[in-house]
């Protein structure tokens, strides 16, 4: 049986840009990003189905399933802002359904496992680096802004 793609609301923001609305599986009120990162995405990924998750600490995330792996889940807000080595994804209004790119920013990241970028034919997959070595000698993290 085929997956019925997401349901989206099309709309301007105050400014003028086109933005989208993505209903989400399990939320009454849709994700919201700029068009042009949602068609980024779309090209990329295809259309899952979208869902609001947490990481069992209070942080709400919208995630998908990527096409064709079982277990592997995507995180839209780090799909829009970059996946930058060792940094998390920040909301400035704290709004986890609010992906535009303006309302996002990297900020340092846990753990000792650099996450990667590993780029494939039709898609970007996120990946652990293979050694996972217990200090890193400086971050070599690209310039990033705070809120």
């Amino acid at each position: 049986m085929p997956k019925i793609p997401h349901s989206l609301v099309h709309s301007t923001d105050t400014e003028g840009r086109q933005i989208v609305g993505v209903r989400l599986t399990n939320s009454r009120e849709p994700a919201w990003l700029d068009r042009a990162d949602y068609e980024r995405i779309v090209a990329n990924f295809g259309t899952p189905t979208w869902r609001l998750t947490t990481n069992g600490q209070g942080r709400l995330y919208v995630r998908f399933k990527q096409p064709g792996r079982n277990s592997r889940n995507v995180t839209v807000a780090r799909l829009v802002a970059g996946d930058f080595e060792r940094t998390g994804v920040r909301y400035r209004d704290g709004d986890p359904l609010n992906l535009r790119s303006r309302n996002l920013y990297h900020d340092d990241g846990g753990g000792r496992c650099p996450k990667t970028l590993r780029r494939s034919s039709a898609s970007a997959t996120f990946v652990t680096a293979a050694r996972c070595p217990t200090e890193h000698a400086g971050s070599g993290s690209p310039s990033r802004t705070g809120p």
